[in-house]
């Protein structure tokens, strides 16, 4: 292989294909658990996955949870079917939120994935977290 072309290396992370090029300049990549993705780029969305995601100078650091899967719900002891989340991206029973892959009842209170933030689930399938500078994107990712 001539040594001034670029060599495209493709690794699939959470059904993400990330192309990182040899040449220096990394537009996407991995960062321990989070995808990385830089200036002009930005960060994917997946269908049927939660995303959360860190801004660090140029560069957007993401972690990507599963939606929980929901066969029904139940309500005073009669099953009522699950209904999508408000960005139509999950489905939840109602009075409950979904956060990371993870579900939670209404005024239940959490830490935010950052580690920093504390979260909780409101009405109508909303979490709402407080606004603490998140960390490093190298802690954020468990490097």
């Amino acid at each position: 292989m001539n040594s001034s072309m670029n060599t495209i290396l493709c690794a699939c992370v959470l059904w993400i294909c990330v192309t990182i090029s040899t040449s220096g300049y990394v537009k996407r990549g991995t960062l321990g658990e989070c995808v990385r993705v830089c200036h002009p780029h930005h960060p994917t969305w997946i269908k049927k996955m939660f995303r959360y995601c860190i801004v660090e100078d140029d560069c957007v650091y993401c972690k990507y949870y599963g939606c929980p899967e929901l066969k029904e719900c139940k309500r005073r002891r009669v099953v009522v079917p699950p209904e999508p989340t408000l960005d139509r991206n999950c489905m939840i029973c109602p009075g409950t939120c979904v956060y990371a892959g993870k579900i939670f009842n209404r005024r239940d209170r959490f830490k935010a994935v950052d580690g920093v933030n504390e979260c909780q689930c409101q009405n109508v399938g909303k979490v709402r977290c407080s606004k603490k500078p998140n960390p490093s994107p190298r802690k954020f990712c468990g490097v």
